[in-house]
């Protein structure tokens, strides 16, 4: 069985618009327990603010998170993907690219993210039978 991008992805995603001020947009993350938001700008999906972008283009410089807007610190373009996509390829095209996040879309539109610790979660149970199995061609024969 082929596991797809689609089978891994996140699809209730927090979306705010270029607009709005860091702060509003830290305290809806906060409310949501997200590490990333979806940005949009004239009401499409436009970018992506994640909290490194929040301590490296925010807190460090020592910015007024309540005057500048989510959109000037959003990393843009996204980066994304079919939905479709095999995962050995998503999984790829992340360590490719040094990503923890892609976009998935379909026909277009986007659909759902996938982030690292999705494709963690997936394949730990592989992960863990192959230990299982490699433990067992160590030991000794009974």
């Amino acid at each position: 069985m082929v596991l797809h991008a689609r089978d891994l992805m996140v699809t209730d995603l927090l979306t705010v618009d270029a607009t709005l001020s860091v702060q509003a947009t830290a305290e809806r993350m906060v409310e949501q327990h997200r590490g990333y938001v979806l940005v949009r700008r004239d009401g499409r999906p436009w970018g992506i603010a994640t909290e490194w972008d929040f301590i490296a283009k925010v807190l460090a410089p020592g910015k007024d998170t309540g005057a500048i807007s989510v959109g000037e610190i959003a990393t843009s373009p996204l980066v994304t993907m079919d939905a479709d996509t095999p995962t050995d390829e998503l999984v790829a095209s992340m360590a490719a690219q040094g990503v923890r996040r892609i976009v998935l879309t379909s026909g277009g539109a986007v659909v759902g993210v996938v982030t690292s610790k999705e494709v963690v979660r997936a394949f730990q149970q592989y992960v863990d039978q192959i230990s299982r199995d490699i433990a067992r061609l160590h030991l000794p024969p009974m």
